[in-house]
C-alpha cells in the first residue's frame, strides 16, 4: 500500500494523475465522488467514523488503484 494524496479540490483529472503516480486518493465528505472518466482500474470505498465500522457516519472516500493479478 502506497501513500495517500488528499485533494483540496476534487477533480477526476486529479484522481487520474494521482493513481498514475502510484498514490491512493482521499476525498473528504459524505458524497461519493464521480470517477467515470478515470481510466485506471480503481475502487471507491467509504471511510467511516469510527474507522472500520459500517454503522458509523461516512466522513470521506478512499480511491485505490486495482492491480491485476498475473
Amino acid at each position: 500500500m502506497g501513500a495517500t494524496r488528499f485533494l483540496k479540490v476534487y477533480s477526476q483529472e486529479g484522481v487520474q494523475q494521482a493513481l498514475e503516480e502510484g498514490y491512493s486518493v482521499g476525498v473528504i465528505g459524505e458524497i461519493k465522488p464521480e470517477t467515470d472518466k478515470v481510466t485506471i482500474p480503481h475502487e471507491v470505498n467509504p471511510a467511516y467514523d469510527p474507522p472500520y465500522n459500517p454503522d458509523g457516519r461516512i466522513i470521506g472516500y478512499n480511491i485505490n488503484r486495482v492491480y491485476e493479478q498475473s
